[in-house]
């Protein structure tokens, strides 16, 4: 897997998470920003929750492949975002 190739999946890891963490936020929340138990016991929060936790999981394994495998263009990619 080439650095680009591993970036577009990044990418698309990435939007997964937020399409799913989207889908979560739908779920009706407490007075203090929580889920509630009684919507947490639901089978579709716990659908939507393991989703989420796939995609996460997911997300992580990309980034952890890239930090491993192309640690300088990691560092080049930083270097080029921050003399901007």
């Amino acid at each position: 897997m080439t650095f680009e190739e591993a970036k577009s999946l990044q990418t698309t890891r990435e939007a997964d998470v937020m399409c799913t963490g989207d889908v979560l936020d739908r779920f009706p929340k407490g007075a203090l920003g929580l889920t509630p138990d009684e919507v947490k016991f639901t089978p579709e929060y716990r659908q939507a929750k393991a989703e989420f936790n796939h995609a996460f999981e997911a997300f992580q394994n990309i980034n952890r492949y890239i930090l491993r495998h192309f640690a300088k263009e990691c560092r080049e990619e930083r270097r080029a975002r921050r003399s901007r």
